[in-house]
C-alpha cells in the first residue's frame, strides 16, 4: 500500500514534506516567502507528482520545487499578487504536465 505524501507550510515560511504511509518526516525547508503585514495574503501550495508549487504573494512569484527534495527547480513572475488564480492560470498555461497522451 502506497501513502501520498502530505505536504505543511507553516506560518514562517518552512515547508515540510512527509511520508504518507508513516508519517515520517522527508524533508524541509524554510522559503523566502513575505505575506502582507495586514495579515490578509496566504500562500497557496499545490502538488503534482514531481513538483510542488508555492504562492508568495507579495512578490507576485510562485516557485517550482522539485517534489523529492524541495530544491528549487523554477521561478514564474505575475504582474498581481500570486494567489490561487495566478497558482491555476500557471499550472494551465505555463507548466509542462506530466501526463503522456
Amino acid at each position: 500500500m502506497e501513502g501520498k505524501d502530505i505536504l505543511a507550510l507553516k506560518s514562517d515560511g518552512t515547508l515540510l514534506l512527509f511520508d504518507g504511509l508513516t508519517g515520517m518526516k522527508k524533508t524541509e525547508r524554510t522559503l523566502p516567502l513575505v505575506f502582507p503585514a495586514d495579515g490578509k495574503g496566504r500562500a497557496f501550495v499545490y502538488r503534482q507528482r514531481q513538483y510542488v508549487y508555492v504562492t508568495n504573494p507579495e512578490r507576485g512569484e510562485m516557485l517550482m520545487l522539485t517534489r523529492q527534495d524541495l530544491t528549487n527547480y523554477d521561478t514564474f513572475h505575475h504582474a498581481r499578487q500570486a494567489g490561487k488564480i495566478t497558482l491555476i492560470e500557471l499550472i494551465l498555461t505555463k507548466i509542462p504536465t506530466t501526463n503522456s497522451t
